[in-house]
């Protein structure tokens, strides 16, 4: 353990740990989202004839996904702690 105004040096270990990443989604899933987005991209390029449409189609795919992730997350919060909520967000006008 560290203490305050301890001396580190720079190889010095100070932790040691294990992250494990895990995946959700089933092989279907998975599968689904390997082999039909070439092909997305495939029909994106060939209807607009730019190469920018795959890199327009995951932003906003990215932005769906972020915005369904934070009413998720709001609606969580709101069942779960409904006070801590009404503090985040502050008054209402």
């Amino acid at each position: 353990m560290v203490g305050q105004g301890q001396q580190v040096r720079q190889a010095e270990l100070l932790a040691r740990a294990t992250t494990r990443i895990f995946f959700q989604a089933n092989q279907w899933v998975f599968t689904g989202l390997v082999f039909p987005f070439p092909i997305v991209f495939g029909l994106l390029l060939q209807g607009t004839g730019l190469w920018t449409t795959c890199w327009m189609f995951l932003a906003l795919l990215a932005a769906v996904s972020l915005t369904w992730m934070h009413r998720v997350i709001r609606r969580m919060m709101h069942q779960q702690t409904p006070e801590l909520m009404r503090r985040v967000e502050g008054p209402r006008s």
